[in-house]
């Protein structure tokens, strides 16, 4: 009995070194799969699991950090997406390569939280920084233009739209660009519709008026 539970206890020893023995890029690629479903059934919660132990490794490992902020965010919980994606900017920093464009991810993942947090200005401020550290990214374009619409800020819009085509070309556009010519035909028949009511109102005081006059001619 003595002998089974000293086997026991090395094994739980073993076992407990094997987790602590594993880096922070292995536990964050434990996670990936959770995040993702690869061979794995998707698991949120467990992905977040491993991100906060290889975080604990090593605190500044951009994608552990970036992941779980992605993670937060599909699960709704879009105070603690915003603290890991600024956490993930300030890491990209230190990315020896293609530093610009991951701090630029992160950027757009804080405005998207910023927007679901309905703060869309300071939503606004971090789509225009990501485009300006990474003027080829087309997810900060995409959500920027969207944003604006969102807002009815439909010529600002327009006008982002075209920068968006210049410097990031994709058929991602198409999308905004089909609710930009809705919402154009929209204002086209509005104006048109109240020139018209105009004219007829104006049509309708002049009939009234010469009524007016022939009732007023009869009657001397």
């Amino acid at each position: 009995m003595a002998a089974r539970v000293l086997l026991l206890a090395i094994a739980f020893a073993l076992s407990v070194a094997q987790v602590w023995a594993q880096t922070a890029e292995e536990l964050f690629e434990q996670g990936r799969q959770y995040h993702v479903g690869e061979g794995v059934e998707q698991d949120l919660t467990k992905a977040q699991a491993y991100y906060k132990r290889a975080l604990k490794r090593d605190g500044e490992l951009y994608a552990a950090l970036y992941n779980s902020a992605l993670a937060y965010h599909a699960q709704e919980e879009y105070a603690r997406a915003h603290t890991q994606f600024i956490k993930a900017a300030k890491a990209a920093k230190n990315l020896e390569q293609d530093s610009a464009r991951y701090a630029a991810m992160a950027r757009n993942g804080l405005g998207s939280s910023y927007q679901k947090l309905g703060k869309e200005q300071q939503a606004a401020k971090q789509f225009a920084i990501a485009k300006r550290m990474a003027p080829s990214f087309v997810e900060a374009h995409y959500n920027h233009i969207n944003l604006l619409i969102q807002q009815e800020r439909f010529s600002e819009a327009e006008k982002a739209l075209q920068v968006a085509e210049k410097l990031a070309p994709s058929d991602r556009y198409e999308k905004l660009r089909g609710r930009l010519k809705v919402e154009q035909k929209h204002r086209d028949s509005s104006g048109y519709g109240g020139v018209a009511g105009m004219v007829a109102f104006v049509v309708l005081l002049l009939l009234y008026s010469v009524y007016l006059r022939r009732k007023a001619q009869r009657n001397r």
